[in-house]
């Protein structure tokens, strides 16, 4: 029988095809990516904490979490509500780093929302 994390041959076989596939310009722009948003991030009005590393961050606001996530759906922007994993707490949430320009309009949206626009648009 398998499990939502048991390995199998096919998956096994396609792990080994994308670990292949990484090299230091993948992985570079990896870093760009997570710098500039990390920047824009930590310090922002709104933005308690920002944690993790690479594509997928983790913010801390002190607000109700589902009228953020609403407001932030309705711009098309979808994001992870943890506030029910365990050891995290309520305003919690998970975002995947995307390209620049997915980036800066979820920092425009979140300027937005806090009554200021971070990206000068």
């Amino acid at each position: 029988h398998g499990s939502t994390f048991g390995g199998n041959a096919v998956c096994c076989a396609g792990a080994v095809d994308i670990l292949t596939r990484i090299d230091e310009e993948l992985l570079g722009g990896v870093l760009e990516r997570e710098a500039y948003i990390r920047q824009e991030l930590e310090g922002a009005p709104g933005i308690l904490a920002v944690n993790g590393m690479g594509l997928m961050l983790g913010l801390s606001i002190p607000f109700p979490a589902r009228p953020f996530a609403e407001r932030l759906l309705e711009k098309g922007i979808l994001i992870r509500n943890c506030e029910n994993f365990r050891g995290l707490s309520k305003g919690f949430y998970r975002i995947a780093v995307k390209s620049r320009e997915e980036n800066e309009l979820l920092l425009k949206v979140m300027g937005e929302i806090h009554g200021k626009n971070r990206t000068g648009n």
